[in-house]
């Protein structure tokens, strides 16, 4: 029996080397992708190039999709010249990372338009995309997934979750939260471990051997969390009491449930970015303080991770290979490590400068 041909928009980090597994597993693969370079790297792998989201809508009857953001896969699926303009297409595979609100809503929308939308954000970051051993959670009816399964499986283990768009987005951001909880106390523990003059390496071989052993002691450890140009403890907080709000909202946007939820936290919007770019004022601090004050400086300063001179004041460009959140970073706190993604546990990768 011959294998159905397949759409792929999207050829980001993460959507580039999973369009590229589904080709060597022997899938035709259409593809779309504004930018040329990706594109290029997809078609010299033996994808077939279209011009347009539309294009392969009418190509294809399943259409992934590997997206950075909730506004964007909107636009893909429901906007004018998008999916669910096209002839063919028959389901749309989000791989992306959306929140269950954004994804019950796009699903709704393409069920209007005769189409049905498969939730299936991945875990694993680009390693696991190359190598194929991503977490792929899934969620829609099950007719779609029984027949997706052996297709969804190039990806790595596949795991369906129920019929309702939203229940795999609920998951990720689960696992989400327990990735970044573990980075943060294993971080604290190592911490601990250093002002009390232990050797931070010798410690984590200790973790690891024990029943402390965890994917940030593993595998995260030695990198650095949030923003490293950041030194100033309460910055550090509203930036992390930020991410957790998105969390707490159930969306990856700054609408109107992230403000509610900012709000209650004390967080002010930016002049010009507004909730884009929040920090903590007055109450926030009234609120906060004594938890922070008491946790004590800024304690990353204090591990030796590199005898290697960079110059400091050199700013590089650094992207989440999953969810595309950009932070910029000094040169310094790069050598050290690149840090790991508050959204979804993703090691940054560098973007330029």
């Amino acid at each position: 029996m011959s294998k159905p041909a397949l759409g792929f928009i999207g050829l980001g980090n993460m959507g580039g080397p999973m369009s590229i597994r589904l080709i060597n597993a022997g899938y035709e693969v259409f593809v779309y992708d504004r930018d040329e370079g990706a594109l290029a790297r997809a078609v010299s792998a033996g994808a077939k190039q279209l011009t347009s989201i539309k294009a392969v809508a009418d190509q294809v009857e399943t259409v992934f999709l590997s997206l950075p953001t909730p506004e964007i896969v909107d636009a893909v699926c429901l906007q004018g010249g998008g999916l669910r303009e096209g002839s063919k297409v028959k389901q749309v595979v989000d791989l992306s990372t959306i929140g269950p609100r954004a994804a019950a809503a796009i699903a709704k929308g393409l069920l209007e338009c005769g189409m049905v939308y498969v939730d299936s954000p991945v875990s694993g970051g680009v390693t696991g995309a190359v190598k194929g051993t991503l977490a792929v959670m899934v969620s829609c009816p099950r007719s779609n997934f029984d027949a997706l399964d052996a297709v969804l499986s190039v990806f790595g283990k596949t795991f369906y979750l129920g019929d309702k768009a939203g229940q795999a987005q609920t998951v990720k951001l689960a696992n989400n939260i327990m990735s970044v909880t573990a980075v943060a106390i294993t971080s604290e523990a190592i911490v601990m471990g250093v002002k009390a003059g232990v050797d931070p390496k010798i410690m984590l071989d200790v973790i690891n051997a024990g029943s402390g052993r965890n994917t940030a002691s593993a595998d995260k450890s030695m990198e650095i969390m949030v923003s490293p140009v950041l030194d100033d403890t309460y910055r550090v907080a509203d930036v992390l009491v930020h991410e957790l709000c998105h969390t707490t909202a159930g969306a990856m946007n700054h609408g109107v449930a992230f403000r509610k939820v900012a709000d209650a936290m004390h967080l002010i919007p930016s002049a010009l970015k507004g909730y884009k770019a929040t920090s903590g004022g007055d109450a926030f601090k009234q609120a906060f303080g004594p938890i922070i004050d008491g946790l004590g400086e800024y304690p990353h300063a204090q591990l030796s991770m590199s005898t290697r001179k960079v110059q400091a004041t050199r700013m590089l460009k650094a992207v989440c290979p999953s969810c595309g959140y950009t932070i910029r970073l000094t040169a310094k706190w790069a050598a050290r490590g690149l840090p790991i993604c508050h959204n979804d546990g993703s090691t940054f990768i560098q973007a330029g400068a």
